[in-house]
């Protein structure tokens, strides 16, 4: 959905519907331009006629709503006074169900000359090697699920996600600034996400010994955990390789 608020008096009305299906628990909304527009949930309070009730209101954001139909307002955040004709405040509203969900895991890291099962000192992990000349970046990929009483998984599609990274090094060494990067994800149907989070140079604080190299590396943290819900969360370890010197 997508439209055009153009000041402090327009208002753009949706509807949406919450379907009687157990495997959706919430709602999720988010608009663009959230700087200049924001939405309004209201539900009919009545069937005849319209006596609107307002239940929710802003930019982004997931609530759990009981099955039936509901109405969306958008309409500018502006004031009167800080309406520019000509100046309409263009943006795009997503809405979807989201699937329960009770779980999180991480499956797989992308990056420069990626690698699995690589056994440093501080155990088996994924490894990502600092480019010489571009930044780097890492590509998590994990899988949100709902694990029922018995032990059955099911996708959670839908998913907001939150993913951290932390270079305890850059602490280590006075420069915590450093050490913190992160980025939001969305799983699909299928319960998947990627998200991609930027990282600052490697300090390469761990060396690994083998017979005619040594590795030096970092340690990195990685925190994953559902949006809304940050009790529902992973963490997890991959390695950052500064560089390797052979002799």
């Amino acid at each position: 959905m997508g439209n055009e608020s153009t000041g402090g008096y327009e208002n753009d009305w949706y509807t949406f519907t919450v379907p009687d299906n157990a495997e959706n628990s919430k709602i999720r909304l988010d608009i663009t331009n959230a700087s200049r527009c924001r939405f309004e949930i209201y539900t009919n309070l009545v069937t005849n006629y319209y006596v609107m009730y307002r239940i929710a209101s802003g930019t982004n954001g997931e609530i759990a709503l009981p099955a039936g139909t509901y109405f969306l307002r958008v309409i500018s955040a502006e004031t009167v006074n800080q309406f520019i004709a000509g100046g309409t405040a263009a943006y795009k509203l997503s809405e979807g169900p989201v699937s329960e969900v009770n779980r999180i895991e991480i499956t797989k890291y992308s990056g420069y000359e990626a690698a699995a099962n690589v056994n440093y000192n501080n155990g088996s992990h994924y490894r990502i090697s600092q480019h010489a000349t571009n930044p780097d970046f890492v590509t998590i990929t994990g899988w949100t699920f709902l694990k029922d009483s018995i032990g059955n998984n099911y996708a959670a599609a839908n998913v907001g996600v939150t993913v951290r990274v932390t270079n305890n090094q850059w602490i280590a060494a006075g420069h915590p600034e450093y050490a913190v990067t992160s980025g939001t994800a969305v799983s699909g149907s299928n319960g998947f996400f990627t998200a991609t989070v930027y990282l600052y140079p490697a300090v390469g604080g761990y060396t690994y010994e083998s017979t005619r190299t040594t590795h030096y590396y970092d340690l990195m943290s990685v925190e994953a955990w559902v949006t809304y819900d940050e009790d529902i969360n992973t963490k997890d370890t991959f390695y950052f390789l500064k560089e390797c010197i052979s002799y």
